[in-house]
Order: structure tokens, then sequence, then C-alpha cells
């Protein structure tokens, strides 16, 4: 398979957040009156009362270096844990951390995990690094409260510490939507891996930044065509369809109809879109009319921390290598399905060699059915 990309060099661009995970029950969201599955902003001074709490502090917080493309990145790193080590296979993660304990700790475990820190620091001193809480119900649902500290603090592409020469031997630049709150910031950084020769994908990541970054999604980024590559699920993919109108009762619409609708919408200005599904699996299509689908895996889900996240680099990997549509769906899917098995948006060795090597087979796989096509055409 012919790689996609100039080099198999990536970077992560996005919040570097410190992921606090702790187990809770129904009863412990519904007398903090929070909804399952909401992601919310919160000050410092809220996130440590939180903690103090008994319910949420309860002896088994999990802590790990989070933040939607810092977990691709990590999942990257993993995924190539047994290539020789090289330029060529670097995996990078840039944002901004605070000038303290946590930051030293996610540069740490960062690196631990494989993906080399570029990760400047907030001159402001009391501004700590961001962090998120995230509570797990019995279900298996995230409800995740965030402290967004030094991270909200990189304001200009001037603080990166990286410029458009930088990125010449960079083949992936990957952005999370939250990098769509800072659309000056993004759009500098894509403009500069576009003119470097980088593709660059983005992970929509939330229905709520659909619906708060709409206008700076479609004018700054959607209409330059400043992405190759956008991934979103079915949330995601009904709130571009409330957002651009693109159906005249989108409350009352089949999710066939939405994720349809969006798709089309999508690849007027994206040249691979790609839909997750939940249990049904995902939906790519390609600008040029090309569609494959892949099912989902057959999993306990413990936690979705971090699924979607892994979807993404699933895929990602297999495209940077040239695998087919549907390969990179399977890749995905697969991805995914084992991080809903795991506490946190973290495999353990045994884990992360185990999808590793799921992953290749899926490659080995789709490369045997390329090579017995061309046989056979060559034949004709």
């Amino acid at each position: 398979m012919a790689s996609r990309t100039s080099s198999g060099r990536i970077i992560g661009f996005g919040d570097p957040v410190l992921d606090l995970v702790s187990s809770v029950s129904f009863e412990a969201l519904d007398s903090l009156d929070m909804q399952a599955g909401g992601c919310t902003a919160i000050p410092r001074s809220e996130l440590e009362r939180l903690l103090s709490l008994p319910e949420i502090n309860n002896g088994d917080l999990l802590t790990v270096p989070g933040g939607s493309a810092c977990n691709v990145c990590k999942c990257l790193a993993g995924l190539r844990a047994n290539r020789p080590k090289g330029l060529d296979d670097e995996i990078l993660f840039i944002g901004m951390i605070g000038m303290d304990s946590a930051g030293a700790d996610f540069h740490s475990m960062l690196e631990a995990s494989g993906v080399k820190p570029l990760l400047p620091q907030c001159d402001t001193e009391d501004t700590s690094t961001a962090s998120c809480l995230c509570l797990v119900s019995p279900d298996g649902q995230r409800t995740m409260r965030t402290y967004l500290g030094a991270a909200q603090k990189l304001t200009s592409a001037e603080q990166l510490p990286i410029g458009t020469s930088d990125l010449e031997n960079v083949g992936l630049v990957h952005f999370e939507g939250y990098s769509l709150y800072k659309i000056d910031v993004a759009e500098a950084t894509m403009r500069s891996a576009r003119e470097a020769g980088s593709k660059i994908s983005l992970d929509l990541a939330s229905f709520e930044i659909v619906n708060n970054c709409w206008e700076a999604l479609t004018e700054k980024i959607l209409k330059e065509k400043l992405v190759d590559i956008l991934f979103c699920n079915e949330d995601e993919a009904r709130a571009a369809c409330e957002a651009g109108k693109l159906l005249e009762d989108v409350a009352n619409s089949s999710a066939d109809d939405v994720v349809e609708s969006a798709l089309r919408y999508l690849l007027q200005s994206v040249e691979v879109v790609v839909i997750s599904r939940g249990a049904d699996g995902c939906l790519v299509g390609t600008a040029d009319g090309q569609r494959a689908t892949a099912a989902a895996e057959n999993v306990t889900v413990i936690d979705t921390i971090g699924a979607g996240d892994y979807f993404s680099a699933g895929f990602l990997h297999a495209w940077v290598s040239g695998a087919p549509l549907v390969a990179c769906a399977a890749c995905g899917c697969a991805a995914g399905g084992a991080a809903v098995q795991a506490a946190g948006a973290e495999l353990g060795a045994v884990e992360m060699k185990a999808l590793r090597n799921k992953i290749q087979s899926i490659l080995d796989s789709s490369s045997s059915v390329d090579e017995r096509n061309q046989s056979y055409m060559q034949l004709k």
C-alpha cells in the first residue's frame, strides 16, 4: 500500500488536559444536578470543590494525560510501538501547559506513552495546567467538568514552538474540535500546514462545539477548504444539520437521513468525511463519490472516555499507510471498541498490543486483496 502523505510524521494540536477519572453512581450525578454525557467548562474553584466531595474522590481517582488530540496521538504512538524509531514515525503533540507540577506530570506521562511533547508554558504563574474531571456512570457514559486553565492562554500562532519550516517533514496535522474556540490560532496553523504540504484532519469532538463554533467552522475552515479529513459522530452530524438548516425537520428526521445530509454537505469542502455511529459502526464518504462502512465491535462498554479519539486514531493510522477506505473504517471501529473496554482514555500494554495486532491483521488482509485485484487486472 502506498502512503497517502509525504511523511509518516504526525502532529496533534489541542488542549493538554490532565484527566481525573472517577466512577460514580447515577445517584451522585443526580445529587450534583449533572446531566449524564454533558461537558461543561468550570472555574478552578469549582473543580477543587468537586474533588473534595467523597462521592467523587472516592479513592479510585485515575490520572491520565488527556484532551481529544492528545488521546489521538497516544493511540497512534501505541500503534507504532513495534516500529524502528525514526523521524518519519514521530508522533508529536502541541498545546500549552502551566508552570506547575500537573504540567510536569502531563509532559512526563505523554513522553512515556511514546509521544513527543511540544508544550510551551503559560507565562502566568498562577494559571494551572488544564484538568478535566471525568465522571463515569455505571453504563459507561462520561460526564465532564473541565477547567481549561493554561490551555486557553494559547491565543496566537506566534506562541507555538513550530513554524512553517518545521512542518515540511510532517505528513499530517490533526486538530481537535476544541481548537475552533481558538479559531485564529487554528486557522493560521492550518494554513502553515497547507503551505508545507501536510494533510490536515479535524475531529468535531462535540455537538456543543458545532453549535457554538458553526460560523468559525463554515466561514474560516470549510469555505477555505483547509481540512482534508473530517470526523464527527451522529450527534455532531445532527447539530450540523440544524445549524446549516440542511433538513426541514431535523428533530423528526431519521438518523440515516441526518447522516446522509451531513455527509453530502461536508463533502462539498472536505476530501474525506468519517461519521461514527456508535453501535451501528461508521460511514465514510469521499468527495469523488466513494463510500465505505464498517461494523462496530461487539464488546461490553466500561467507559466511553476517549472512544471517539481512539476511533480517529485507528482510522488515521490506516489512512496514512494507504489502506482502502473499508480497511480504514474497520481499523477505526477496532480502536474505538478497544477504548470503551478500558477505564479512561488509556490502554494497558497488553490491550494496546492486542489492538496493534488486530489492526495489523486488518491491514494485511486488505493489502492481500489489493494485490489479488491488481494481478487480476493485469491478467485481463
